[in-house]
């Protein structure tokens, strides 16, 4: 599908491609693993099940291959089908100076990492179907970045995690579309679950101690098991349940252990 407008990435002007706001492949790998079931998707305060990938006329061709360029290489990093981690697998241990044990990620690129978690986040701001929002000042300021037209935005840091989840608890086999998950009066931090990579982008006035775990700046990340993120999904799952907001055939299914904001029931799984 096409159609004629100005590309949201380079600013140019013509046949603009019906563009994944999230990686596609990551809804293919999630059907993969549900044996082709639905997956489970939480929007506006409702749960339901649906295979809907969120689309959009956002990018020429040229800036769609771009992006396709990190999204192919971080597609042999994550989580696949077979339960190999390649990013946490060959990923190096070490520690920082306050002697806290990290991993280095050496599967890929930091710079195509960097570039593909950005470019997720702008594209989720720019969408008209998701409620995030970057701003103005930092869309433009990620734009640039994406174009190699500018560095790494100096109000943002971004941190990651590899998750190693106990198997009742598989946070490694999720998606979320990125979210503000807290705010104060200097930053905010929003969150992004991919597939066994969790991502934090600090944007605004942030403080000098986030250096220390900035991903784009050492390429070092933490390890855990995914229980903070998992708590957070399963809660917010509960929420929906308590106030009827469970829709569909998900409401007949009468269960809670959501493992996913988008992914397979438990029951579905390898």
């Amino acid at each position: 599908m096409a159609s004629i407008g100005t590309c949201r990435l380079c600013d140019g002007f013509g046949e603009l491609r019906w563009s994944h706001v999230l990686p596609s492949f990551g809804f293919r790998r999630i059907r993969q693993a549900a044996h082709g079931g639905q997956l489970v998707h939480t929007e506006g305060g409702n749960a339901f099940l649906s295979n809907d990938e969120k689309r959009e006329y956002l990018l020429c061709a040229e800036c769609e291959q771009r992006i396709g360029v990190w999204e192919n290489a971080v597609s042999k990093i994550v989580k696949q089908r077979s339960g190999a981690f390649p990013a946490l697998d060959t990923a190096e241990a070490t520690r920082l100076m306050n002697g806290e044990p990290v991993r280095r990620i050496t599967a890929i690129d930091r710079d195509v990492l960097v570039k593909f978690v950005l470019s997720v986040y702008w594209r989720a701001s720019i969408s008209v179907g998701h409620e995030f929002a970057l701003g103005p000042r930092d869309e433009e300021d990620v734009r640039l970045y994406l174009l190699d037209q500018a560095p790494f935005p100096e109000r943002m840091r971004l941190v990651v995690e590899l998750l190693d989840p106990p198997k009742d608890k598989p946070i490694d086999w999720v998606m979320t579309p990125p979210d503000t998950a807290r705010l104060d009066g200097l930053h905010r931090g929003c969150v992004f679950l991919f597939l066994g990579l969790s991502f934090m982008l600090l944007v605004g006035d942030v403080p000098p101690s986030a250096n220390l775990f900035s991903f784009e700046r050492s390429g070092l990340a933490l390890v855990s098991d995914g229980e903070a993120q998992f708590s957070r999904i399963r809660r917010e799952f509960a929420e929906c349940m308590q106030a009827g907001r469970v829709k569909g055939k998900l409401a007949q299914l009468n269960w809670i252990g959501l493992d996913g904001k988008v992914g397979p029931p438990p029951s579905e799984r390898v």
